[in-house]
């Protein structure tokens, strides 16, 4: 069995807002609750999006295939342009979710957001080619690696209802939360990650506010030594040994 874990939030960057107070973008991590016919439906979701990423990179491989047997100079920096890059694509997408009912049934934008995460994996490639870096060329993933969809933005294609503790995704429908804290701030965007055979929903709010902690108005103050590794100034010793436990 999968090890199991306890999910958390995690804070990141503050949120720079230009009125009032701009609080903090924090990320809520729950476990989600599908049924059996909804478990079979993320898991039919999560194909949907890992192809239609391999069959981008596919794409972009056999042009820039072409591209380079044209200019031996592709890689450098004054390199021609490709005639296949994210707006290409989307367009392409856009025309197979009108011809095939599999892609179509899940979210446009949170398929347009995995052609994105194609992108961004090419213009990384590029730039380290820039730097005289040896990255590795995007990989096409197998099942096993390629784990999450992303929502990028709340209410199209997913909906958090906080009041029933339910995410709504579509395609899949309403699935229940095991929500283990309250989510504070504004929804923005919402992923969902398999983890082993459990599902997770991931929340990253805007605007959540500050929790600042009350101050001790102490001062602590440590000494490195060589009899003791740290001495502390609550006279505390710690010995070399301990400082790796």
């Amino acid at each position: 069995m999968p090890t199991q874990t306890r999910p958390s939030d995690v804070e990141v960057v503050p949120d720079l807002g230009e009125l009032g107070d701009p609080g903090m973008r924090r990320t809520y991590k729950f476990r989600l609750q599908p049924t059996s016919k909804q478990h079979v439906a993320l898991k039919e979701c999560l194909d949907v999006h890992r192809n239609i990423y391999n069959a981008a990179l596919q794409e972009r491989r056999d042009a820039y295939q072409i591209v380079v047997r044209q200019s031996p100079d592709y890689y450098s920096e004054n390199r021609p342009k490709s005639p296949v890059n994210f707006a290409s694509q989307c367009r392409l997408l856009t025309e197979l979710r009108a011809e095939f009912e599999e892609i179509a049934r899940f979210g446009c934008h949170s398929e347009q957001a995995t052609l994105r995460r194609l992108d961004l994996s090419f213009q990384a490639f590029f730039r380290r080619l820039a730097l005289g870096e040896t990255p590795g060329y995007p990989r096409f993933k197998a099942a096993h690696r390629f784990d999450t969809v992303t929502w990028p933005e709340n209410g199209d294609g997913a909906k958090w209802h906080p009041e029933s503790s339910r995410i709504y995704l579509m395609g899949i429908g309403y699935v229940k939360v095991k929500k283990h804290r309250q989510v504070q701030g504004v929804v923005k965007t919402v992923s969902v990650t398999r983890e082993g055979n459990n599902w997770c929903l991931v929340l990253s709010c805007d605007r959540a506010p500050r929790e600042l902690l009350e101050p001790t108005h102490q001062v602590g103050a440590i000494d490195a030594g060589i009899a003791n590794f740290v001495a502390t100034s609550d006279g505390e010793f710690i010995e070399i040994g301990r400082a790796h436990v």
